[in-house]
């Protein structure tokens, strides 16, 4: 029971009970080392927009609630052979043994639809919680290092475009309610 307990603490995040960091390094270098050709697969990265607002905001128990709420979510939609971890903060990674750029976009896309249909909520208070995501395939010779810097490039793209987006649609709002207004 001890080697279980010290296990689970080792390779665990406390908060969210998903794989932790060292976990998934761990995991990906086998993997890598292991792959060939046939096996390849993608590295997947993902964080939380306007996180900081929400603690800042609600506090951080509640931006913890959030992050909880988020590794159900991932954990439900991310299973086995798969494995979805936290690096830490509002950063997620998945290692999904899948070569077919399509079938990872829709994979995604259905992870983003979760989240949408399903806000965080907490007595009163809703959330809309929404995730960037950035992937890159693994290739045969490529270094975690690699495939991480372009999953994070990728993200960050992603980021960008969801928070122009927004800016957008509330630049709109606004021009709405001053012509109602005029």
């Amino acid at each position: 029971e001890q080697e279980e307990l010290n296990f689970f603490l080792a390779y665990h995040d406390t908060l969210t009970n998903l794989y932790n960091r060292a976990y998934f390094l761990l995991k990906t270098e086998e993997k890598l080392a292991a792959m060939t050709q046939q096996e390849t697969g993608v590295l997947v990265l993902s964080d939380l927009n306007f996180f900081k607002i929400i603690n800042d905001t609600y506090g951080h128990q509640i931006g913890d609630d959030v992050l909880v709420h988020t590794a159900t979510i991932l954990r439900d939609m991310v299973k086995s052979p798969n494995i979805v971890a936290r690096l830490g903060g509002d950063e997620f990674i998945m290692h999904i043994p899948d070569n077919d750029e399509q079938n990872v976009r829709a994979f995604i896309d259905s992870i983003r639809y979760q989240f949408s249909v399903r806000p965080f909520v907490k007595d009163q208070l809703v959330i809309e919680v929404i995730p960037s995501f950035g992937f890159t395939m693994i290739g045969e010779d490529d270094t975690y290092e690699i495939t991480y810097q372009l999953a994070d490039a990728a993200m960050y793209e992603d980021k960008r475009i969801i928070k122009e987006a927004r800016a957008k649609k509330e630049r709109q709002q606004a021009e709405v309610l001053v012509s109602t207004v005029s």
